[in-house]
């Protein structure tokens, strides 16, 4: 899993379009802010390599203290892409 994919959530039963996939976590867009286990999400569709890169400069571009900004921003810098080409 990784941003930009959508997965189904079992405990809520939602759809959602993730932020982030890090380190087994994964954080969808969307309010409230939340983190869970990878493990807790079914694969729905795998966004593009495209959508994935764009996903994290949506969110790497945001301000604020939001998590998902500074997890976004390093695996930005993990790819040795920029926030703004």
């Amino acid at each position: 899993m990784r941003a930009g994919d959508i997965v189904f959530h079992r405990p809520s039963r939602e759809e959602w379009i993730l932020a982030f996939a890090d380190n087994g976590m994964v954080s969808p867009c969307g309010w409230p802010p939340t983190t869970v286990a990878e493990s807790e999400c079914l694969p729905v569709t795998d966004a593009s390599d495209d959508e994935h890169i764009a996903m994290l400069r949506t969110w790497a571009a945001k301000s604020g203290d939001d998590h998902r900004i500074a997890v976004c921003r390093r695996r930005l810098e993990d790819l040795a892409l920029e926030v703004n080409p």
